[in-house]
């Protein structure tokens, strides 16, 4: 309880090979309760159709990705994906959608209020959740990938999306127990500090946000919104995705 934040609803892991997920699934089971978290195997180039013809079968408020594979074609799957899977940047068009509407009043995953750990601010339990803060894609990788680019380039021209980039420095401290030779005096001993730090490292890392045109309603709607499937884009060249079923429609 202590580490998943009160206002997330649920989270979903996912992964392409299911033996990766295997090993997900015991850590899940044995630290969460299964209306919290669950598991989903996801290949990108693989739509989820369901009864009512969505191309995928689920839209989420917030998506994480760290130091996914970037390269063509893979960069333009993923952006499909996450174009699909990432629910409106309007408000009134995600009360419209069943995973939104039922996580209401909550707009907005990112603002929510984790648990605070004892050092932070403290702050109202009952604060309502920033309605601001849209859903959200977020990817965080070295800041060493020029790959970025692609995915960039799909989300925006390939489906309208708003997308920003920064960087981020992650700093690793590394203390060991401070030690004496057993002859010290008991004077320098309680004088001790407990802790010493022996490493400091950082690193620097390159985040890419991205959100849905402020049109756009939802559940793979209006072709304005996605260019790379009716192929106003070009810049995507050939697809991958998978051609519609017979007498089916791509929207």
């Amino acid at each position: 309880d202590n580490v998943f934040p009160k206002r997330m609803h649920h989270l979903t892991l996912s992964d392409e090979s299911p033996e990766a997920l295997q090993g997900a699934f015991e850590m899940v089971k044995k630290h969460f309760p299964p209306e919290q978290v669950s598991l989903k195997e996801l290949e990108w180039s693989t739509p989820r159709r369901t009864a009512t013809n969505r191309r995928y079968d689920y839209e989420y408020r917030t998506i994480l990705g760290s130091d996914l594979e970037l390269t063509f074609p893979t960069a333009k799957e993923l952006s499909r994906t996450v174009a699909n899977m990432l629910l409106p940047s309007n408000e009134f068009a995600v009360a419209n959608i069943k995973e939104g509407a039922s996580t209401a009043p909550s707009f907005g995953a990112l603002g929510m209020d984790p648990e605070p750990s004892a050092s932070s601010y403290p702050e109202p339990k009952d604060r309502e959740v920033d309605a601001s803060i849209p859903p959200t894609f977020i990817h965080l990788c070295p800041d060493y990938r020029d790959e970025v680019v692609y995915l960039r380039q799909f989300l925006e021209k390939g489906f309208r999306m708003t997308v920003r980039t920064s960087y981020v420095k992650m700093e690793r401290l590394q203390f060991v127990f401070q030690t004496l030779p057993q002859e010290t005096p008991e004077s320098e001993i309680e004088a001790l500090d407990s802790l010493e730090l022996q490493e400091e490292t950082s690193r620097d890392y390159q985040s890419l946000t991205a959100i849905h045109h402020p049109d756009y309603s939802g559940e793979g709607s209006g072709e304005y919104f996605f260019p790379l499937e009716t192929g106003a884009y070009e810049g995507g060249m050939s697809s991958t995705y998978m051609e519609p079923e017979d007498e089916g429609s791509l929207y």
